[in-house]
């Protein structure tokens, strides 16, 4: 039995399989797009082997490429200069390859494309950005990272990931005071302040402009020294205090 987005089964269904995947009724093959350790019951987690597939490399999409023009009786089309042919692959997932190939044939260009020509021509991948599921802990995660790690360019990149995806920006105020209290801390204690002030300024003006002031936070958060003194020191008082307290 093959389950598509088996993720999308709550507990209760999941569980539902435990009996005849026990007594071996059914092979039960499932695939999600999702982290099968947070979105699958233990039990039935316990009963699989998890295979991971990776994101096909160049090489693969050229033969899908390949496959498709064999399957439409053409080839890539002449605009295409040989240099940029392939590269959006970077952006490129194997369900889309055949679509692409369908975009280029089509086009009308007078004169060979170069490799931001033919980006523009096939579109954009909107970015991967999930607010409910794993990618919205993923790329939010990678901008908290980025910024304990001082590097401003990469904490943008990952700013501008989430208000791409419509992430709300109050949440990412809130991850930013968090940042700003338990990675710089003393070393700069006016970071929190930037970061409150981030948040008021948000609230004060609204999209597009407030996001000035997020962006502005977050460069300040990268950029600025940093201490995990108070965060650790914290952490120690609390287990003192636990144990005195039996």
């Amino acid at each position: 039995m093959f389950v598509d987005e088996i993720h999308r089964f709550n507990r209760s269904q999941q569980d539902s399989f435990l009996p005849v995947v026990e007594d071996g009724t059914v092979v039960l093959v499932g695939a999600t797009t999702e982290n099968p350790s947070f979105e699958l019951n233990g039990a039935l987690l316990s009963r699989a082997q998890v295979l991971v597939l990776r994101r096909l490399d160049d090489a693969a999409l050229e033969i899908l490429l390949a496959r498709a023009e064999a399957h439409y009786g053409a080839s890539l089309p002449s605009p295409a200069t040989p240099a940029p042919v392939f590269a959006p692959w970077p952006m490129a997932t194997g369900a889309i390859c055949s679509t692409w190939r369908k975009e280029l044939a089509s086009l009308d260009a007078k004169t060979p494309l170069d490799s931001a020509g033919l980006v523009g021509a096939v579109q954009r991948r909107m970015p991967l950005y999930d607010k409910s599921r794993e990618e919205h802990y993923n790329i939010i995660s990678a901008l908290h990272k980025s910024i304990r790690g001082s590097d401003p360019d990469a904490a943008l990149y990952w700013l501008a990931r989430m208000l791409a995806g419509g992430e709300q920006p109050l949440y990412i105020a809130r991850r930013l005071v968090r940042a700003a209290v338990e990675d710089v801390g003393l070393a700069d204690p006016q970071a929190v302040h930037q970061a409150l002030a981030a948040k008021d300024v948000f609230d004060f003006l609204g999209a597009p402009e407030g996001e000035l002031a997020l962006a502005q936070c977050v460069l300040y958060l990268a950029s600025a020294p940093k201490s995990n003194a108070v965060y650790i020191a914290l952490g120690a008082a609390r287990r003192a205090a636990q144990e005195l307290a039996r």
